[in-house]
């Protein structure tokens, strides 16, 4: 790409590497309309190809992003083939962790949930889900699960330390 010289800086570019950085912005963005294009093709063989990115800041102020959806890179590999990774947001409270997890299409019934370690496991066959949601150290026997217009919350509550009395020296 030429230069642009401007007639009164005839010495120096005022805009310094605009030019330069906006060719390179320019190409990332022809390089993610291919990969949009592939995606596309997929989509056309096997139905829909859902893809996502959610931001949050957690208290210690960084930032941390979390990829959603069916791309092949993004499942888990106890997951069935093409199974998606639903949006999951995780709300800990001193009493309680609330999951909820965006799964439309399923059905109340074929959805399955299951706690391993600290890691709540949500699945469903039809249409394939699959997500790992570490959830902490939490008692199994108080989840309650609900499913509403393609919304499934989870509440659990923390498991409690077991009380132990101290004696006094």
């Amino acid at each position: 790409m030429k230069k642009r010289r401007f007639p009164f800086f005839p010495f120096f570019d005022p805009f310094g590497d605009m030019d330069e950085m906006f060719q390179r912005l320019m190409e990332e963005m022809e390089r993610e309309w291919m990969d949009f294009r592939d995606l596309a093709e997929e989509a056309k063989k096997r139905g829909a190809v859902v893809r996502g990115y959610r931001i949050t800041i957690g208290p210690d102020g960084v930032p941390k992003v979390e990829t959603f959806g069916d791309m092949p890179s993004m499942q888990m590999p106890s997951a069935a083939p093409g199974a998606r990774k639903p949006l999951v947001e995780v709300n800990k409270k001193d009493n309680e962790v609330e999951v909820i997890a965006e799964m439309p299409g399923a059905e109340k019934d074929k959805i399955k949930t299951k706690i391993r370690g600290d890691k709540l496991i949500i699945s469903c066959d039809e249409p394939p889900y699959y997500t790992e949601v570490e959830v902490g150290e939490v008692d199994p026997d108080s989840a309650k699960a609900e499913y509403k217009n393609g919304v499934l919350t989870v509440k659990l509550k923390p498991k409690q330390p077991p009380e132990k009395e101290i004696h006094i020296a």
